[in-house]
């Protein structure tokens, strides 16, 4: 009796064993506990030299972490070319955004670039299928970069330029056009006219927009400038004071090179105006209030080139003076006036003037 009461004792701890393995078996286990995570490099160290990396079975079901290093003492240009088969890419550092697929049935080849620091790592993220067959892959093309990402990271850490200055960059493009913007910020102490070539990598569209520089919340653009590949121009006056120039890109992450230039002048302002007359004998006598009399006058800003310009012209006097012809907004221009006295009997010779005025007085 004993020793059935012993079987059957040890029977039901079998039984509660196996349920409590079953349960184990059952209970979610953390993932980084189950698996390790996986690595892989993708070491540049030397100028010129391409290297390329395969992801390589086993890695069905799992994620790997590829890890850019510029292992050279030189800042670097990496064109990359990342091949993805059976594969989502999940995560990427902000330089590699680009690179992004979460389209883990379709096969893409995708071609882009970063500029990378000396020593600098950058990660990208890949999650395979779990019939993946190992034809992920990646080639680095390193080369020395020549331009880097100028300006600073915002509006208010804008990078101090001259008012004529020229800059070389990258931007990198965003989910709007200023998401990774590159500033510039400058000073005139006049009132300038001024120029901005504007000109990016063919096939890439970059922005340029300047702003006052309390216009912190960027609403109100005084100049925008767009290129696509051509060089792009714009011009605009500008009072005293200080203004930033916003560099930017929209699209997937993808890098672009630009270049522009600022130039320009200060305003010319028209001191006075010069008035002269094609008749040599400007007397104006009182054979007028019989017969008309008509010169032709040429009146110029002072100097001929003010951005100033010639505004209206003036008469006064006891006789009638018509004016044909207008002078407004130019330098230089020619009119006529006829004199008639006919209606002003008291009339005398030299009490009939003509002023010219300009913008600036």
């Amino acid at each position: 009796m004993n020793r059935k009461k012993a079987v059957e004792r040890n029977c039901r701890l079998w039984m509660i064993l196996a349920m409590l393995v079953t349960l184990l078996m059952a209970v979610a286990v953390p993932k980084h506990i189950v698996q390790a995570e996986n690595f892989q490099g993708v070491i540049c160290n030397d100028i010129n030299k391409p290297v390329t990396e395969v992801f390589v079975t086993p890695l069905q079901g799992q994620t790997c972490t590829a890890v850019f290093t510029n292992a050279t003492s030189y800042r670097m240009k990496m064109d990359i070319e990342v091949t993805v088969h059976r594969t989502r890419v999940i995560e990427a550092d902000h330089k590699l955004k680009q690179f992004l697929w979460n389209d883990g049935m379709t096969s893409r080849t995708m071609n882009g670039y970063i500029i990378m620091e000396p020593n600098e790592t950058a990660n990208l993220k890949f999650q395979f299928r779990t019939d993946y067959n190992g034809n992920t892959s990646i080639t680095v093309k390193p080369s020395l970069a020549t331009v880097a990402e100028n300006g600073g990271s915002s509006f208010q850490a804008a990078q101090s330029v001259g008012v004529s200055a020229e800059e070389t960059g990258i931007i990198c493009s965003g989910n709007n056009i200023f998401q990774n913007g590159r500033y510039f910020t400058f000073y005139t102490p006049n009132r300038r006219l001024q120029n901005l070539m504007l000109t990016a990598e063919n096939g890439k569209k970059v922005m340029a927009y300047l702003y006052s520089g309390n216009d912190s919340g960027m609403k109100n653009a005084l100049l925008k400038v767009e290129s696509g590949g051509q060089e792009s121009y714009g011009s605009v006056w500008l009072e005293p004071g200080t203004y930033v120039l916003a560099i930017g890109a929209k699209g997937n992450g993808q890098y672009a090179s630009y270049r522009y230039r600022m130039t320009g002048r200060d305003y010319i302002r028209a001191t006075g105006v010069s008035l002269t007359c094609t008749e040599s004998d400007l007397t104006i006598d009182e054979g007028t209030r019989y017969t008309p009399r008509t010169f032709t006058f040429v009146a110029s800003t002072i100097p001929a080139n003010s951005d100033d310009k010639l505004n209206q012209i003036e008469s006064s006097g006891k006789i009638s003076c018509q004016t044909e012809g207008s002078v407004y907004g130019e330098n230089t221009k020619s009119f006529t006036v006829t004199f008639d006295a006919s209606g002003y009997r008291g009339y005398q010779a030299g009490s009939a003037t003509i002023k010219v005025t300009s913008t600036n007085g």
